[in-house]
This record gives C-alpha cells, sequence and structure tokens, in this order.
C-alpha cells in the first residue's frame, strides 16, 4: 500500500490513520469459513469490507473489546477485540482492530 494515503472519517472528513498503520491478511475461503447459521445466501465476491489496523499503531485502546469511534464527529467507523474477529472474507484475524471500509474515504493528500 502507498504509504502517502490516508484514510478520513466519510462524514466529516477527519484524518483517522494513514495506509503505514494497515496490516495485511492472506484471503480466507469465503462463505464456507462462517458457520452455517451465519453465510449469506449468495456468496460474495468483493472481498475484504473491512480494514485492520496494526495492534502497534494503536496504543490507547485499553479494553479487551470495544467501538472505534472519528475522535471528532464521534461516528462508529468499527470496532476492536484483543481475541479476534472474522474478517468478511472468512479469514481469522487475531488481535483485531477493524475499520469499516464504507466509513472511511481514502485521500492522498497529508491531514
Amino acid at each position: 500500500p502507498r504509504r502517502d494515503v490516508w484514510y478520513r472519517c466519510r462524514k466529516c472528513r477527519t484524518p483517522v490513520f494513514s495506509a503505514a498503520m494497515l496490516e495485511t491478511h492472506e484471503v480466507g475461503r469465503g462463505q464456507a469459513a462462517f458457520r452455517y447459521g451465519k453465510r449469506d445466501a449468495a456468496p460474495d465476491a468483493r472481498g475484504c469490507t473491512s480494514h485492520f489496523l496494526n495492534p502497534d499503531a494503536t496504543s490507547t485502546l485499553t479494553e479487551i473489546e470495544g467501538k472505534i469511534c472519528c475522535p471528532r464527529c464521534s461516528a462508529r467507523l468499527g470496532g476492536y477485540h484483543w481475541a479476534g474477529m472474522q474478517c468478511s472474507c472468512g479469514a481469522w484475524i487475531a488481535p483485531a482492530i477493524q475499520v469499516v471500509k464504507s466509513k472511511v474515504d481514502e485521500s492522498i493528500a497529508a491531514p
């Protein structure tokens, strides 16, 4: 990922994190990786619907799990869970600091 890309809150445009803070993961097995009751009727071919942040970049999260909100407008951007979460692609990420892609916009300019 490009280092000069910043992700901003879609609601108020406040810079929230940069591409340098992103953590990559291998794409999982898709819908087959979920429990039967959590599978969609139609398989989703879009891939991941969330960004996952590097745990080293977020030292202020002291609870075991919680919500991630915009520091300016308090819009909910995602959540975190130190035991891990399952990505929409089926991969298990632990520890998981998840930001939903539809809640942030990419921008090339610095904050």
